[in-house]
């Protein structure tokens, strides 16, 4: 974000000229979320403020909505869960530039077919490169021991079953993250966006979020690497002209904190 006591003005310019587009896919099984976090998503704050629990209906084959959020034009591609739409996600998620899966990490007796949907849908060399980041959705109807758990050992166990560390997801130097989230509380929401924040400016491929509750996936994100994102976005626009001095000011007022 820009720092707080910098003037509205500048605030304003800087927003407008670090603002870029990313398009998301949004996978998962039925019923795990993805649509309440489309709704929640674009309005996280790191307070993670409570929320009210929302009634949506099962998406039907796909559902594409814009939105914006920290600089970001977001295009969520919301894929249908049931079944008989998993055979088109490949398809909507290869033009993607980064891609999401969700699970509900409150009910182990579908994560076998999660891992499986996750897996073939990897398994396409496109969608198999995207930056991958899987959300551990509905933390708040865990057991407060269960949920510590998890989350000190980084959803060690989670990892473990959805295989992504396996043969079919890719290989050894494939980059993930793994979050725990609550889409209707939005509980580390902001931490998704943070991510999403570097794969819309392009800073390498998927690094983990940095979580307050210990180690996540399989690499760490931490503010140093944004900063390095937008002073690599910075370079190019010195390239194409837009740069100008009153961003190289602007610049000195970036900060990036929890």
């Amino acid at each position: 974000m820009i720092a707080r006591d910098a003037p509205p003005a500048l605030q304003t310019l800087v927003s407008a000229l670090l603002r870029t587009k990313l398009e998301l896919a949004i996978a998962g099984l039925d019923s795990c979320g993805k649509t309440t976090l489309c709704a929640t998503l674009p309005h996280a704050s790191a307070a993670g403020p409570m929320m009210a629990p929302m009634q949506t209906a099962p998406t039907i084959g796909l559902v594409v909505q814009r939105a914006r959020t920290r600089g970001i034009d977001l295009m969520l591609w919301d894929l249908g869960g049931h079944h008989r739409f998993r055979d088109d996600w490949k398809r909507h998620a290869r033009g993607c530039g980064a891609l999401i899966f969700v699970v509900d990490c409150a009910n182990e007796s579908r994560l076998v077919e999660a891992r499986q949907a996750l897996q073939r849908l990897l398994e396409d060399p496109i969608v198999g490169g995207l930056p991958l980041l899987v959300l551990a959705n509905k933390v708040d109807l865990l057991t407060p021991a269960d949920r510590a758990r998890e989350e000190v050992s980084g959803w060690r166990a989670l990892v473990e079953q959805l295989n992504l560390g396996g043969e079919v997801s890719g290989s050894s130097s494939r980059q993930w993250s793994v979050l725990g989230v609550s889409a209707t509380r939005g509980t580390n929401l902001d931490k998704v966006v943070r991510w999403l924040v570097l794969q819309a400016h392009g800073a390498g491929p998927a690094p983990s979020v940095d979580t307050d509750d210990g180690p996540s996936g399989h690499s760490r994100l931490s503010w140093q690497s944004v900063s390095t994102a937008v002073s690599s976005a910075k370079r190019r626009w010195t390239k194409s002209g837009r740069y100008t001095s009153v961003l190289a000011d602007a610049s000195r007022s970036l900060i990036f904190s929890e």
